[in-house]
């Protein structure tokens, strides 16, 4: 089936005993899960296809029989994903049941240099990642230092002019009965009302304060948490691609 202007793996669910599959230089660029019934599969050519990333490779780790592989030979040329970074590296690492990788023999000192130096990237990977994290919650932490500072202040603000207001409600009420009889007293009833409108206000005020400074910090901990786990998708990425 080299060299048939197939684009895509598909029909093949019936070939339970199929054991040989060339595909070479056809415009095949996924794997997926089509040849998943096809498990006698010893032999597989995806030469010179557009296959051009690694995520399709774990998909022939359950052909457990596959012996042989080829997405480079020098017949046909190479697919895309032969020049991407680690790419022996990978695919060794993933299929360990392979015994021919591109026409060349593969010995175990591959095999195990393929999974030491895998094993180590992973490591690397995993420590960014427990970084990024240790980061992300060492500035989360921080935010909630800085609001829980900014609220304490507001408080004690707010707590003076709770206690001024009690106060002044407490006058109002001592000099209520007078007011009507004295002048004087209905000049101070009038200053204690507009001195009580005062502190509601700048009650008010304190009391978005606080609100305004709670959302804030919502926001910038939404921001934080959403950039690192961004972060820690790229990397898992990274990791799942060979590092391309």
């Amino acid at each position: 089936m080299n060299q048939n202007c197939i684009t895509a793996i598909q029909g093949l669910a019936p070939l339970a005993r199929l054991n040989t599959l060339w595909l070479a230089r056809n415009e095949i660029a996924f794997i997926c899960d089509a040849l998943d019934s096809n498990l006698a599969l010893t032999d597989l050519s995806l030469a010179a296809t557009a296959v051009g990333n690694f995520k399709d490779i774990p998909n022939l780790s359950r052909l457990r029989l596959l012996s042989t592989l080829a997405l480079s030979d020098a017949h046909y040329g190479e697919s895309p994903v032969c020049s991407l970074c680690n790419y022996q590296t990978y695919i060794l690492f993933h299929l360990q049941q392979l015994n021919v990788l591109d026409s060349y023999i593969v010995s175990d000192e591959a095999r195990h240099m393929a999974e030491a130096t895998y094993m180590k990237k992973k490591m690397y990977y995993n420590m960014r990642i427990k970084t990024l994290k240790r980061n992300t919650s060492n500035v989360i932490r921080k935010v909630m230092e800085a609001r829980q500072a900014k609220i304490s202040q507001i408080n004690l603000n707010l707590n003076v002019l709770l206690r001024q207001k009690k106060d002044v409600e407490r006058e109002l009420h001592e000099t209520a009965a007078t007011a009507q009889s004295s002048a004087a007293a209905q000049e101070e009833q009038r200053q204690l009302r507009e001195k009580h409108t005062v502190l509601e206000r700048g009650i008010e005020a304190k009391t978005r304060d606080i609100s305004h400074t709670d959302a804030l910090a919502a926001e910038v901990r939404e921001g934080v948490c959403e950039t690192s786990q961004a972060s820690i998708c790229r990397l898992m990425v990274e990791l799942e691609t060979g590092g391309n």
